[in-house]
């Protein structure tokens, strides 16, 4: 494995596509990004890894860490995706 692909697996990058997204308050609808992150080659999970939560068209992101298993949970507000 490359130090390139390693970091780009470290530095994993969700992308969004959400629109109009505002400054959550207690009790309003909210959408959850989950996920894992590992090393492609050997499978073994990265805890502690940054992970990014971004719109596609805007400014807004999220922020969020590993946990010691390599999982990663992160609010944002609901938005209609495309599939």
């Amino acid at each position: 494995m490359t130090m390139r692909s390693s970091l780009a697996i470290l530095s994993l990058i969700v992308l969004l596509s959400a629109v109009g997204a505002a400054a959550q308050k207690p009790g309003q609808p909210y959408a959850l990004v989950v996920g894992t992150v590992f090393f492609e080659e050997s499978g073994r999970l990265v805890r502690g890894a940054q992970v990014e939560v971004r719109q596609k068209a805007g400014k807004k992101h999220w922020d969020a860490a590993t946990n010691t298993i390599g999982e990663f949970a992160v609010r944002v507000p609901p938005a209609r995706l495309p599939i």
